[in-house]
């Protein structure tokens, strides 16, 4: 009986209960919702911002009714010229094309300077009936504003 008794001694020490840890417990009555954020400053509608004009001037601006837009700006030595065909998208996508003119009394035609077809043109501007008329690549020839 002496054995049982000193097993059954060991046996509480060993499995005795453990230590407790520190357990917070919350419950959902006591939590509360997080304070609502500041309320939000009006904000008053920013104009568009307009891309950053090319160097050079302004030889012709045209508009479709789409809301597409189209520039050709030009630096002139003589009858010559360098300048860059600024197009918008009416998704506000801008695309600008590196191009070099020439120029006469009459017409200026601006070419993609890595294309060597003669026929096909990146821009020409062309005076009618006293006006001034843009063509950008293949699309219709417009009034310049």
């Amino acid at each position: 009986m002496r054995l049982h008794l000193v097993f059954a001694a060991a046996a509480l020490v060993a499995c005795g209960a453990p230590a407790r840890s520190a357990q917070t417990t919350v419950t959902a009555a006591e939590v509360s919702d997080p304070p609502p954020p500041p309320p939000a400053e009006p904000r008053q509608a920013e104009p568009e911002a307009k891309p950053e004009s090319p160097p050079g001037e302004l030889a012709c601006r045209t508009k479709t009714d789409t809301g597409e837009s189209a520039e050709l700006w030009l630096e002139w030595q003589g009858n010559e010229g360098k300048g860059t065909v600024v197009t918008v998208a009416s998704s506000g996508m801008v695309y600008r094309q590196r191009v070099e003119a020439e120029r006469n009394e009459k017409v200026i035609v601006a070419d993609d300077p890595n294309v060597v077809d003669l026929v096909k043109h990146a821009a020409m501007i062309a005076k009618k009936d006293g006006k001034q008329y843009m063509r950008v690549g293949d699309s219709p020839w417009r009034l310049c504003e």
